[in-house]
C-alpha cells in the first residue's frame, strides 16, 4: 500500500512538472519478442490514410515489475545497478520513429542503436541510484504520420 500511495503521489507531482523537465531527443530501433510496454494508452494515435487507421510506435521494456497501461515499476537497491531492454519501433515499417526521454534522473542511460531491418531502436537502461526515494521518467515515442505513445518508468530506490 505504501508504494502504491507513494507511486500515485510521484506520478502526481511528475505530471504536473513535465513541462519543465529536461528533454533528450533522438532519433529511434525494435525487439519483437519484449513482454509489455506501452501502446498508446498514454499516447494518442494519428488520423490514419491509405492504409488505414495510423498505429502508434511500439514501446517495449522487459524487466520484472511491468504493469499494463503504459507504466513500468520497478524496485532497486541504493548503489546496485538498475538495468532493462527497451525496443522502440512501428508495426508500420513505413514509418520513421523517433524518441526522447523526459526528466531522465541524473547518470541514467538509455543507450538504444537504430536497427534499420526493424525500423525500430533497441538497447539497454542503465542507472546505478545513489538516493533513496521513487525516480521516475518518460520515454516518448513519435512517429513520422503522427502517432504518438509514452512509457511511465518509476524506479523504486530502497
Amino acid at each position: 500500500m505504501k508504494l502504491i500511495v507513494s507511486l500515485l503521489i510521484a506520478l502526481t507531482f511528475f505530471v504536473s512538472n513535465v513541462g519543465s523537465l529536461f528533454a533528450q531527443e533522438m532519433a529511434a530501433p525494435a525487439m519483437d519478442d519484449m513482454v509489455a510496454g506501452g501502446m498508446g494508452a498514454m499516447g494518442g494515435m494519428g488520423m490514419g490514410g491509405p492504409g488505414g487507421p495510423n498505429l502508434p510506435p511500439l514501446i517495449r521494456a522487459k524487466v520484472e515489475g511491468i504493469t499494463p497501461g503504459g507504466v513500468l515499476l520497478h524496485e532497486a537497491k541504493k548503489g546496485a545497478k538498475v538495468e532493462f531492454d527497451v525496443f522502440i519501433g512501428h508495426p508500420d515499417k513505413s514509418q520513421k520513429v523517433t524518441y526522447k526521454t523526459i526528466g531522465m534522473p541524473q547518470g541514467a542511460k538509455l543507450d538504444l542503436k537504430e536497427n534499420p531491418e526493424q525500423n525500430a531502436f533497441e538497447g539497454k537502461f542503465s542507472w546505478t541510484p545513489g538516493t533513496i526515494g521513487i525516480h521516475g521518467f518518460i520515454v516518448e515515442a513519435n512517429s513520422d504520420k503522427g502517432g504518438i505513445n509514452r512509457l511511465a518508468v518509476f524506479v523504486d530506490v530502497q
